[in-house]
C-alpha cells in the first residue's frame, strides 16, 4: 500500500482548545488530510507525530502516537500535547502513518511541516519575557531598581496615621471662602493665562 502525503493547508490548521472556565493547556487540535494512493483515505489508521527543532535531519524532540484514528474522506482530527516544547524556537512536525489493520511499520510522510504561530500562544503559560525578569541580573528592565524595591510593604508610613490627617485644614481645599491657613485664594472662573 502506498500512502502519499497530500497535506493541504488544512493539515496544519492547528486550533488551540480553550475552555471558557478552564485553564489553558498545551494541548491543541491537529486536522489533516490523508490520501491512500490517488484517493482520499478511508478507514482506521495509526499515526506517529514527531516534533523536531530542524526542518530536516536531527532527532525528534518528542513523539506521540495516535492509534486507530478514524479517517473519513481523507480527513482526520487528533488532539496533540507536546508539553512545554514550544519555547519560541522553530518547530517542525513530521507524520508517519500505517493502516491499523495491515500491521507493519510506520511510513514517514515528507516533507516536515513547519509549526505556525498558533501553538506558540501556549508560551503565555510561562510568559517568556517575564522569565528573565525574575533574575536579579536583569534589573535593567525595571530601570536598574530591583523589583523588591518597588513596593516596601514593611514601611510604617504606609499604615500609621501621620499629620496632616484627612480633613485637616493644612490641605488646600475647595471652598467659597479663603482658607485661614493659606496665603492665596483662587476665585473667579478659575482660569489662568
Amino acid at each position: 500500500m502506498q500512502i502519499s502525503k497530500r497535506l493541504f493547508p488544512i493539515v496544519l490548521s492547528i486550533l488551540l482548545l480553550f475552555g471558557a472556565a478552564r485553564a489553558q493547556t498545551t494541548e491543541f487540535t491537529y486536522q489533516g488530510s490523508l490520501r491512500d494512493a490517488a484517493s482520499p483515505a478511508n478507514g482506521s489508521y495509526d499515526f506517529e507525530f514527531r516534533l523536531f527543532s530542524t526542518e530536516t535531519g536531527g532527532a525528534p524532540i518528542a513523539v506521540l502516537q495516535r492509534l486507530n484514528v478514524a479517517v473519513v474522506n481523507g480527513i482526520f482530527t487528533v488532539k496533540l500535547d507536546f508539553g512545554a516544547n514550544f519555547t519560541g524556537a522553530g518547530r517542525w512536525l513530521e507524520l508517519a502513518v500505517k493502516n491499523s489493520a495491515s500491521g507493519g511499520g510506520f511510513q514517514p510522510l515528507s516533507p516536515r511541516q513547519a509549526i505556525t504561530s498558533q501553538p506558540y500562544n501556549v508560551r503565555s503559560l510561562t510568559a517568556g519575557t517575564a522569565d528573565t525578569a525574575l533574575l536579579a541580573s536583569n534589573a535593567q528592565q525595571l530601570g536598574g531598581v530591583g523589583a523588591n524595591q518597588f513596593v516596601l510593604t514593611a514601611d510604617s508610613r504606609l499604615t500609621d496615621a501621620r499629620n496632616p490627617l484627612p480633613g485637616s485644614p493644612n490641605y488646600i481645599q475647595n471652598s467659597l471662602t479663603p482658607q485661614a491657613a493659606s496665603n492665596f485664594n483662587v476665585s473667579g472662573t478659575g482660569t489662568a493665562n
